[in-house]
């Protein structure tokens, strides 16, 4: 960031008219913006029917990935919520011990409202870590798009 720097009379707190200043700069950090920062958490009362009814014609994207760094289905669980952003419902964020395959329903609003549910199947493996499987239907084929490849 450039600006230009000028002394201020103390009383009145105004730039100093007949000083020209002199130029500086102030060097800002990067941002790293995710898809998380982009979605509301959101909640629907029933996550069935309104897969089966309100997103039944909605735009729908899968795609399936192996989490080789997953060394469970909590791990996975965690590392979905946390790059998604989006909310676990019908108590699917919660992880049985030692369990092999889960379940993770998912509802957010991204950025505009809109709307947006996943379903997330695991099935791990101790050799080759987690295989996920992600649903999602939207209102907006981007954001399915967004949200379904916000995994890798």
């Amino acid at each position: 960031m450039k600006f230009k720097v000028k002394d201020c009379d103390p009383s009145t707190g105004e730039p100093d008219p007949d000083e020209e200043g002199y130029d500086d700069e102030y060097l800002l950090e990067d941002v790293e913006l995710t898809l998380a920062d982009y979605m509301i958490p959101s909640y629907v009362p029933d996550f069935n029917s309104s897969w089966d009814n309100d997103l039944a014609n909605a735009e729908e994207v899968v795609e399936t990935y192996n989490l080789t760094a997953a060394t469970s289905i909590r791990a996975a669980v965690s590392s979905v919520l946390e790059h998604l952003g989006m909310s676990a419902v019908q108590g699917s964020d919660v992880v049985k011990d030692k369990a092999t395959t889960h379940a993770l329903y998912l509802v957010g609003r991204f950025s505009g409202g809109i709307l947006a549910l996943a379903k997330v199947r695991m099935a791990f493996d101790s050799s080759s870590g987690v295989t996920l499987r992600i649903e999602v239907r939207s209102e907006s084929r981007d954001v399915a798009d967004r949200i379904a490849n916000g995994i890798a």
